[in-house]
């Protein structure tokens, strides 16, 4: 009897076991994040800029322009379209230089709207939004679409 129920409790305990062990594994967090990274054109981010504000987006271009005054940002091209978006390039400042211009890259960042010419920025709303407003109002207004970089690579 003692050896039936030590064999029933050793087999359960292995079947538990082997369940346990191939349950789903958590998502790590960069998994997760990769999961939340938008896949867009510079055509598409610069038509509807709202639709992307404030979420990580990645795209492919050319490095058009490195600035050479601050070394803290450069303009990246959409070739097929000739649009292009200012990329601040953060933690990223000191691995950029001139010899990057005309080189295809891989861009993942988070897309800002600014606007410059606002004498008064509405509480409550995204910038965006209040840029929509002075439109319709015939106020002048300048957008600035801005990619602050997250992560990069040289195609």
């Amino acid at each position: 009897m003692l050896h039936k129920t030590l064999s029933i409790l050793t087999l359960f305990l292995i079947g538990f076991g082997i369940w346990y062990g191939c349950e789903p594994a958590e998502r790590s967090a960069d998994e997760k994040s990769k999961e939340d990274i938008i896949e867009a054109s510079l055509e598409e981010i610069l038509d509807d800029p709202a639709e992307f504000e404030n979420k990580d987006v990645h795209f492919t271009g050319i490095v058009d322009h490195y600035c050479r005054a601050g070394g803290d940002k450069m303009w990246i091209i959409e070739p097929a379209t000739g649009l292009m978006v200012h990329v601040m390039l953060e933690d990223f400042a000191d691995r950029f230089d001139i010899s990057s211009e005309g080189k295809q890259i891989e861009i993942e960042g988070k897309v800002a709207v600014t606007e410059t010419g606002m004498e008064d920025i509405h509480e409550g709303c995204t910038e965006f939004e209040v840029f929509e407003t002075m439109n319709a109002k015939g106020m002048q207004t300048e957008k600035n679409i801005i990619v602050e970089l997250k992560n990069w690579e040289f195609l």
